[in-house]
């Protein structure tokens, strides 16, 4: 049977259309760790006999742009808590200034990077009666926009076209605001105040139609001297909600945010006051899609095809989460016995490692800090250095091994319970914040022209029997005709094609 029959077609000019968008990610595309040391003398008369906790807060700043490289500057105010030989406490505090510089290829003139500081190390070098010398590791993480522009390749007309959706995150905005808060310790039986140690918990960070809105608490811990010349302790807690204001944001945007304070302290005979200066810097990204053309082919000429491969990067929204360290430890033989806690000092923490895996996100690390106690038994006060390693699993729906994770965190307490005259436990909280980031690599059209006469096909009809791993499309660009116009002479083709299946095409003579 001879099936040749006879249609006018109508002839389309190849017209190719591209768009084009602009895709952003927050990466941290630097890193630079300064090494600073430090020597501090005592008040003259003031004899050391032992330190009891050592600290370092660091202030630094971005000092100049150039391509390829940034400048920063800034100094580490060390607080060290002593005593002295005649039995008193004392504080000696020594700000050191630094310069320093992060490279990378990511940065030039125009970009507006950001700072992450962190201090993952301080400790004594040596102790004398007459001097202290310290060292501290300063860690500086530049924090830029990677902007790129991609053109892609949409559709067109005079040609068949498969198409695949592309996600991104675009910058919607990014800014910054100033505030003040205060908070009062009432009842103090502290006769001095001899440090306050401040950190910023967020507790969750949202998008809303032209706002963000910021909530969390600031951690102080105050040490001071009480009326029988021993330390004493308190924590304040001061929860905080800010809302700025953010340009063309939407609800379901996401929120990166990051969150500073300083504190000015005033103690009377009953309180101890409080001021805060408080710093925040956000960015706010959305994810988008877009529909892009990943293959083509025309029926009547050959197409020649540029394309390039793009990695673009889908951030998760920002995951908080607290949880809870348990862990003990045993003072040395040679160290006086505890009969009474009396403060605690420098907590930190470091993670280690941070990885994400079915739906979980596994962060260890481990939480340091000094435990001041008093021994009857010796009659002073003593210090014992802990360390308290830890492993904790967060749940974050959707996130695979594939994603890379990022955490911020902050110690809102460490708490020690005597057990026995040499053995505490320690109990210490943790406040995270998760970002997980998940890269694909997608390729992308960038360019599309015609080539050669295609060869056709003379045969009125063609049976095309399906392969395993075939898809329509495929089958489409091999027999030169569109997928609709397969579907159309096949009715009784179901979403999904399977081998053995077979697909026929009538043709006409043109």
């Amino acid at each position: 049977i001879v099936l040749n029959y006879k249609k006018e077609a109508k002839k389309v000019d190849f017209q190719p259309v591209y768009d084009q968008v602009q895709m952003n990610s927050l990466e941290a595309i630097g890193k630079a760790q300064t090494n600073i040391e430090a020597r501090l003398l005592p008040v003259k008369g003031d004899a050391i006999s032992k330190v009891l906790s050592i600290s370092a807060s660091p202030k630094v700043k971005i000092s100049e742009i150039f391509t390829g490289e940034v400048r920063i500057s800034g100094e580490v105010e060390f607080c060290v808590l002593y005593l002295c030989e005649d039995g008193g406490n004392r504080v000696m505090r020594y700000s050191a200034q630094f310069t320093d510089k992060i490279t990378s290829d990511a940065i030039y003139g125009e970009c507006k990077p950001f700072l992450k500081v962190a201090v993952p190390s301080v400790e004594v070098i040596a102790v004398s009666g007459d001097e202290i010398r310290l060292s501290a590791v300063v860690e500086s993480t530049l924090y830029c926009d990677d902007k790129r522009e991609v053109k892609f390749l949409v559709g067109g007309e005079g040609a068949h076209f498969n198409h695949d959706e592309m996600a991104f995150d675009e910058l919607i905005c990014r800014g910054g605001d100033n505030a003040t808060t205060s908070a009062t310790l009432q009842n103090s039986v502290l006769t001095s105040v001899l440090t306050c140690e401040h950190k910023v918990a967020v507790l969750d960070a949202i998008a809303l139609p032209g706002t963000v809105k910021v909530s969390g608490i600031i951690y102080t811990d105050i040490c001071g001297e009480t009326e029988d010349g021993l330390l004493g302790s308190y924590r304040l807690e001061t929860p905080f909600t800010r809302e700025i204001e953010a340009h063309n944001t939407e609800t379901g945007d996401k929120v990166y945010v990051c969150v500073s304070a300083t504190g000015r302290q005033t103690d009377n005979e009953e309180s101890v006051e409080i001021e805060y200066d408080m710093q925040f810097e956000f960015s706010v990204y959305r994810t988008k899609t877009v529909t892009v053309a990943s293959d083509a082919f025309s029926p009547e000429k050959e197409l020649l095809i540029t394309a390039q491969s793009e990695q673009i990067s889908i951030c998760y929204p920002p995951l908080y989460a607290s949880d809870r360290v348990d862990g003990s430890i045993t003072l040395s033989e040679d160290m006086a016995v505890a009969d009474n806690i009396l403060s605690v000092g420098s907590v930190k923490s470091e993670i280690v490692s941070a990885v994400s895996y079915d739906g979980e996100v596994l962060v260890e690390g481990v939480v340091t800090g000094n435990i001041i106690y008093y021994s009857a038994e010796a009659e002073s006060e003593n210090s014992v250095a802990v360390e308290i390693p830890f492993s904790l699993k967060e749940r974050f729906d959707g996130v695979t091994d594939k994603y890379e994770v990022a955490v911020d965190y902050v110690v809102s307490s460490l708490s020690p319970k005597l057990r026995r005259g040499n053995e505490i436990d320690i109990r210490a909280s943790l406040f995270l914040t998760v970002c997980c980031k998940k890269r694909v690599t997608v390729g992308v059209i960038t360019e599309i022209t015609e080539g050669e006469e295609r060869e056709k096909c003379d045969c009125a009809f063609t049976v095309h029997v399906v392969r395993e791993g075939e898809s329509l499309w495929k089958i489409a660009k091999a027999l030169g005709v569109s997928v609709e116009e397969i579907r159309a002479q096949n009715k009784g083709l179901g979403e999904v094609i399977y081998p053995g299946e077979r697909i026929i095409i009538y043709r006409c003579n043109c």
